[in-house]
């Protein structure tokens, strides 16, 4: 299955693709939102809106094409959760490393 998205703004020869709008709007704000005449066309259902900066098109993406961004929002933790989900990383980790070493020890 080919990757939906791809990124116009890389060189041809090596441009970008995505499975998820999300992997997209990630890859704008790294490689391209501080570049000058930065310009992102939607494209979402032959969307023609144009934005300049990564924030706005993300604020167009929710309001406009929510459908297909709610699908890529990561799931919300609460603090509880996340504070157990991290203490059991921590056991797996240790047991999977072994003893850990300090490296500011040294």
């Amino acid at each position: 299955m080919p990757a939906p998205y791809s990124c116009g703004l890389c060189r041809r020869a090596v441009r970008k693709h995505f499975f998820t709008v999300l992997q997209y709007v990630r890859h704008l704000e790294i490689s391209h939102q501080h570049q000058s005449r930065f310009s992102v066309t939607c494209g979402i259902d032959n969307c023609p809106k144009q934005y300049q900066k990564v924030r706005s098109f993300k604020k167009h993406l929710s309001r406009s094409h929510s459908n297909v961004w709610r699908r890529q929002e990561p799931e919300v933790q609460h603090d509880a959760e996340a504070e157990e989900s991290d203490e059991e990383s921590d056991e797996e980790s240790d047991e999977e490393y072994g003893e850990l070493v300090d490296i500011n020890n040294f």
